[in-house]
C-alpha cells in the first residue's frame, strides 16, 4: 500500500504525539513499533474499537523494567474507551512507559479519513 498512515503515541507524561509514516514501513513487521517506543520488545495491551475503527493498543514490554516506571493514564483510558471497560488503575493495574495506540487492520497506521 503506498501513501501515509499514522500512529497516535501516547507517553507516560500525558502528552501524545501524531507520527506519520509511510505504508511501507508497515512491511518491516515490529521494527516501526520499535522505533516509534524506543524500546526492544513489544506488547499488545488490548484491542477494540474507537469510533467505529478497529484499533490496537501497543506498549513497550520492558516498561516495568525501569527505574521508577510511571502508570500512563492516557494509555489507560484510551484501552478503556476501546474495549468499553473500566480503566485498569480502578482495577488495581495500569500500564506502564509510552504506547501506540494503531489501526488494528494489520496492525498498521490510521489513514487521512480515520
Amino acid at each position: 500500500m503506498a501513501g501515509s498512515m499514522f500512529i497516535i503515541r501516547a507517553m507516560e507524561d500525558g502528552t501524545h504525539r501524531i507520527v506519520r509514516t509511510e505504508r511501507g514501513e508497515v512491511a518491516r513487521g515490529l521494527d516501526s513499533f520499535y522505533d516509534a517506543l524506543g524500546c526492544r520488545m513489544v506488547e499488545i495491551a488490548g484491542v477494540g474499537k474507537i469510533g467505529g475503527v478497529r484499533v490496537a493498543l501497543i506498549i513497550d514490554e520492558e516498561g516495568l523494567l525501569v527505574q521508577n516506571p510511571r502508570l500512563n493514564l492516557t494509555a489507560c483510558d484510551v484501552l478503556a474507551v476501546a474495549t468499553q471497560s473500566a480503566p485498569l488503575y480502578l482495577r488495581g493495574g495500569g500500564l506502564v512507559g509510552d504506547a501506540v495506540l494503531v489501526a488494528d487492520e494489520e496492525l498498521g497506521g490510521f489513514t487521512d479519513a480515520e
